[in-house]
């Protein structure tokens, strides 16, 4: 559980108070990306609404990744590791190329890019989110290591992969994001006898 693990939980409650902010309202990352929107004219209905669901700006699309996000985060002890693979393809996803293209375009429209401009600093991979999130992972795994051995090292290393394979799973054609990220996290893929979770992949297990 997460309470067995509390350096662990410690650096991933570090990440959450710096997203909502660490207290202040005006630096809850939501409210920072309200204030773009509102820049460009749109003014979303609170989020714990009605409204808010059915808004018809939103794709239905748009709610596949929050909702298989929220699924995992109800059961923050059951799912631990996958909640550290999918925290770090998150904090990951942007960095960089991304959050630079996206600054570039707000910039040469007018627009304010503060938002794009903080996950950029704050999610850098040497001290920032990404860091915390790889470092949450080693102190997991050396956790694991100590209290139980190799073997459930593998077994839950291939857990973290799913996680992190999850928050863009592979896009085979007329799959949904839905069915292929419960794919990715089905119970089957959580032996680590099954090998890696994409051919070819870049992550390798622990010792590699």
């Amino acid at each position: 559980s997460c309470v067995h693990h509390k350096d662990v939980s410690r650096r991933l409650f570090q990440i959450f108070c710096d997203e909502v902010g660490n207290g202040e309202v005006e630096h809850n990352h939501a409210n920072i990306y309200r204030n773009l929107l509102r820049e460009m004219g749109v003014e979303l209905p609170a989020c714990d609404s009605a409204e808010f669901a059915h808004w018809p700006g939103f794709l239905d699309a748009s709610f596949e990744a929050p909702a298989l996000w929220l699924c995992v985060a109800r059961f923050p002890r059951r799912f631990l590791a996958e909640t550290l693979g999918l925290n770090l393809a998150i904090e990951l996803a942007g960095v960089g190329g991304a959050y630079r293209a996206g600054i570039d375009a707000l910039r040469y429209w007018g627009y304010d890019s503060y938002f794009l401009e903080l996950h950029n600093v704050i999610d850098n991979v040497s001290t920032g989110h990404t860091a915390w999130a790889v470092e949450a992972i080693q102190l997991y795994m050396d956790e694991l290591r100590s209290d139980h051995g190799d073997e459930e090292v593998a077994r839950q290393w291939t857990r973290v992969l799913a996680g992190f394979h999850s928050h863009a799973p592979a896009r085979p054609r007329g799959t949904s994001f839905w069915r292929r990220a419960l794919q990715a996290l089905r119970p089957s893929r959580w032996n680590a006898a099954s090998g890696p979770l994409e051919s070819g992949s870049d992550w390798h297990g622990p010792g590699d």
